[in-house]
Parts: structure tokens; sequence; C-alpha cells
């Protein structure tokens, strides 16, 4: 069976002030500049704990309507904003016994199992048929 992936997109911006406490620590004596994308590290870590992967990092201009410069035709601009996009394995559905007359899946609805007959749930969360 093929894996299926899950996706998340998001503009991070590198801001080494935000950062200060953690680029001293693993960068000491470095002046580093206000918009070094190490500051990035600290965020992209968090995606990382939650089981994201980093598969695509941008570096974009973003308008109001968080529209993106697309910079074609040599008319670049700086910036210290990344569009990012992670993946993760879709969490498989697990089945977990709660008593001997239902199972109820863990992370799917539970009209997708026979509950509606179940005594021990109660009729506000049984599924309707």
């Amino acid at each position: 069976m093929a894996i299926k992936w899950e996706y998340w997109s998001c503009f991070l911006s590198a801001d080494a002030e935000a950062q200060a406490d953690f680029l001293k620590q693993q960068f000491p004596g470095w002046n580093v500049p206000k918009y070094a994308p190490q500051s990035m590290i600290p965020g992209l870590d968090k995606f990382g704990d939650e089981g994201w992967e980093l598969v695509h990092m941008e570096p974009v201009a973003v308008g109001d309507n968080l529209d993106v410069f697309e910079g074609g035709r040599g008319m670049g601009v700086y910036t210290a904003v990344y569009f990012c996009v992670f993946k993760r394995p879709k969490q498989k559905l697990e089945l977990t016994q709660t008593s001997e007359c239902c199972a109820i899946y863990c992370l799917a609805s539970p009209a997708a199992v026979s509950l509606s007959s179940c005594p021990r749930l109660p009729s506000s969360t049984r599924p309707s048929r």
C-alpha cells in the first residue's frame, strides 16, 4: 500500500531579534545579521518535532493579501519571508477495543464503524444510520 501524505504550507520569517537567545547559544561570537535564515531553525524544528518534513522552501515577497511577488523579468526584491511546504504521513486509522460490543477509530469518524447499536455509547454520540 502506498503511503498517503498530508501537507501544510505557510510563510516563515527570518528574524534574528526574535531568536536572539537561540542564535547566541548556537553561534557564539557571531554578529548575526537581522534577517539571518538561521533564525528560522527553532520554528523548523517545531515542525520536525510534530513529524513534518520540509519538502520545499523558497524566498518570496508577500503582499497584503498573502499574494506572492513572482520576481521574474529581472525585478527581484529583498525578502526575509520564505514560503514553505511540509509533509508527513497521514496517520493510519487504528481500531481500539472499548467494550465487547464496539470499537472506535482513534482518528476517523465513528460513523465508519458500526456504533449505532452500541448500548454503551450515549445516544447523543451515536452516529445516525
